[in-house]
């Protein structure tokens, strides 16, 4: 027989509401800045995107990146080698801007490769 009254139920976890990476990050991404967070599994589709809320530099050196939204607690280097997830700053813009010139055959050129396994 169970006696309904002794039993609890407490909260153990939830959505994680920061990052904690390296504090180099911490005079190029800012506020607002969209990030991508890759998979810690086989599935890509385990992968998530977050928007900064703030960045607080730690005494360690490392930073933390608190999240406007939670989101689905990830694997670290330091927890399983080699699957740790990566996290990937996506809102800054790249100008690729050629040289001024009065050709309008003459300008800037980029080609991106799919190169796996380089």
């Amino acid at each position: 027989v169970v006696d309904y009254d002794d039993i609890s139920i407490s909260f153990a976890s939830g959505p994680a509401e920061g990052l904690k990476v390296d504090g180099g990050i911490t005079t190029r991404w800012g506020p607002n800045a969209e990030v991508h967070i890759t998979s810690s599994t086989l599935s890509n589709r385990d992968s998530q995107n977050a928007i900064i809320e703030s960045i607080v530099a730690q005494a360690d050196g490392s930073a933390t990146l608190k999240l406007q939204t939670g989101i689905d607690a990830v694997i670290s280097e330091q927890e399983e080698p080699g699957q740790g997830v990566e996290v990937v700053l996506v809102s800054r813009n790249i100008v690729v801007e050629g040289e001024a010139s009065d050709n309008p055959q003459l300008g800037g050129y980029l080609q991106v490769f799919h190169t796996p396994g380089v």
